[in-house]
């Protein structure tokens, strides 16, 4: 459908109409937004598809207005899918898909990465969350993404130094406090016991209420005062 089509033919607004209803990309975009983040997944990704289909007739060229929105809902597709546990390669699919049109894109490569993960797939999830700290290296997601997969395979030293990328970016206390926690665990996977302890009562600091238990617990387990 040309730009001509979309704003003037009769024809194709009244199939829009039939198809839409009176609302436009922008309405189930935002719609999207807000029922994701009521947590209301299946709906949010039904208003993210129709976006995506109302946006994508619309562009013209690559990086106009309708063609970043189009790689926005895309992304949103994917992430919402990935979150409501569904079919990983459909994630997958939708956040390629979002890349390929933008691939400056940093949050989409955090999303890919996480869908990556969920399927399995660690050295791909890996590369993602690499391409995102290229991107954007002071965003503390990338590090605390990347982090995590490094502390599932037991990668302890390499894990520490992301979360303590992710504790310098992050601004968010609650964010923070995660970070000191998964550090601490990393701490005493590698057998550094009293950073393991120091890490943990920050995270209790910051809101973590059982990093204290933790801490308690390390300190019984080698006497430590």
């Amino acid at each position: 459908m040309s730009r001509a089509d979309y704003f003037g033919n009769a024809y194709s607004l009244q199939a829009r109409r039939d198809a839409y209803g009176d609302q436009s990309a922008m309405d189930f975009f935002t719609s999207g937004i807000e029922k994701g983040d009521r947590s209301d997944y299946q709906s949010a990704i039904e208003a993210f598809r129709k976006a995506s289909e109302m946006f994508g007739e619309a562009k013209i060229y690559p990086g106009d207005w309708n063609w970043r929105y189009t790689s926005k809902c895309l992304h949103n597709l994917g992430y919402y899918t990935h979150l409501s546990g569904g079919d990983s390669s459909e994630a997958i699919e939708f956040i390629s898909k979002a890349l390929e049109m933008d691939p400056g894109y940093k949050d989409a490569w955090i999303s890919l990465g996480n869908a990556y993960n969920g399927a399995g797939n660690n050295q791909k999830a890996l590369e993602c969350y690499n391409k995102a700290i290229e991107l954007q290296p002071n965003d503390g997601r990338g590090y605390y993404s990347r982090g995590r997969v490094n502390m599932a395979n037991k990668a302890f030293d390499a894990a520490v130094e992301d979360f303590s990328q992710a504790i310098i970016w992050y601004t968010r206390k609650e964010w923070k406090a995660d970070a000191f926690y998964n550090r601490a665990k990393c701490y005493e996977g590698a057998g550094r016991i009293n950073e393991a302890i120091a890490d943990y009562e920050e995270a209790f600091n910051n809101g973590v209420q059982h990093g204290i238990t933790e801490s308690f617990r390390l300190k019984d387990q080698y006497g430590i005062d």
